[in-house]
């Protein structure tokens, strides 16, 4: 919760913290209450004014799931910024399993990235035994600047490759990137 003393302010499209006029340095909380308990919305800290170090971002979406059910699922992300972007791997949490990781540079994603299938929701349906819990992958594939390039590989529900596609621009040279690493052979 922004306070009297403190300010948040946006600047040339960066997200700062003031405090009592001064630059913010130190750790930060964000809470929200709706009425029948608080709950972190963000935490990290802050240096000269910007994100920097570990985060934690939560965020609860409504969704209508494939039964016609709406429920709430909780989503976290992980990770770290530097000079207020994202920097390093990014996790992502959907109703406590994990649900992706990216590799981040300077706020745009850059290196290996994997996204997991939904166990919650099959487990639900019967597809998975009640007490399964191992990310299963959906997809994975490496990021420059933002762009998905190289090969990504694109799995099923039971572990089999589905497909792979040759990504832009580096459709021609795709067998020289390493998909674990992101780095050219």
């Amino acid at each position: 919760m922004v306070h009297n003393k403190e300010e948040a302010f946006i600047k040339n499209g960066e997200y700062g913290m003031t405090y009592k006029g001064e630059l913010y340095s130190g750790k930060y909380i964000k809470y929200r209450d709706d009425g029948t308990f608080s709950r972190v919305v963000e935490k990290g800290s802050y240096k000269a004014g910007m994100r920097d170090g570990v985060w934690e971002e939560h965020n609860d979406k409504k969704e209508l799931n494939a039964y016609g059910l709406i429920f709430i699922r909780a989503q976290y992300e992980k990770g770290s910024y530097l000079d207020n972007l994202k920097n390093g791997v990014w996790e992502t949490y959907k109703n406590g399993e994990l649900s992706g990781k990216v590799s981040y540079l300077r706020g745009k994603e850059n290196g290996p990235a994997e996204y997991y299938y939904d166990n919650v929701e099959d487990r639900f349906s019967g597809l998975l035994p009640p007490d399964s819990t191992s990310p299963r992958v959906q997809s994975k594939g490496c990021y420059l600047n933002g762009d998905r390039v190289g090969f990504w590989e694109y799995y099923n529900k039971d572990g089999t490759l589905s497909f792979r596609e040759d990504r832009s621009p580096w459709a021609r040279n795709s067998a020289d990137l390493d998909l674990e690493t992101c780095t050219i052979r």
